[in-house]
């Protein structure tokens, strides 16, 4: 479900029928004419960043589990939101965002499973994150080994300001 009802270049132009859908990345872009889907399509970086914090907001309140998918770690208040395709997957840490990049699939497929499961519970019930602790790696590959804070870079988890650690560029984040 696309997050905006305005037009990704001009949030003042709502979006209508007549909206223009273009892909840029791995992203899907409405906006409301040609001429603004050439101006995303030619800068995305200027304008991904507002479509990726809706894509966030928007799936965000419903995400299915409260650990890492990486790590099976708890996911706290500095964990990383990061968009694979438009999909978010939040994550403990820098070092997880490495593991995930190099077997996104893998991840994703957990997610998915979780996904459902959640979907299944009664009236909101959450089963989120239920049974999925130690189901991750773990930072050292081990199934689901517990790091305490020192194995993190004790600094902002993403320090330049974006959501995922700098990788607004209008791909799939992912390289």
């Amino acid at each position: 479900h696309y997050p905006l009802k305005t037009c990704l270049k001009d949030p003042e132009e709502a979006l209508t029928g007549d909206a223009v859908d273009s892909v840029v990345g791995t992203r899907l872009v409405r906006t409301c004419c040609e001429r603004c889907g050439k101006a995303v399509a030619a800068e995305p970086a200027k304008y991904m960043e507002r479509l990726d914090a809706a894509y966030i907001a928007q799936q965000l309140p419903r995400y299915p589990v409260e650990v890492c998918v990486v790590s099976g770690e708890a996911l706290d208040e500095d964990a990383l939101d990061v968009l694979y395709g438009n999909t978010l997957v939040r994550l403990c840490c820098k070092g997880c965002k490495k593991d995930f990049k190099a077997s996104p699939a893998t991840f994703t497929r957990k997610l998915a499973m979780a996904g459902k499961e959640h979907g299944e519970a009664k009236h909101g019930e959450a089963k989120r994150g239920e049974a999925k602790r130690g189901e991750g790696r773990g930072h050292d590959g081990d199934a689901g080994e517990h790091h305490g804070r020192g194995d993190h870079d004790g600094g902002d988890h993403d320090a330049d300001g974006d959501h995922d650690g700098g990788d607004h560029d209008g791909g799939d984040h992912d390289g």
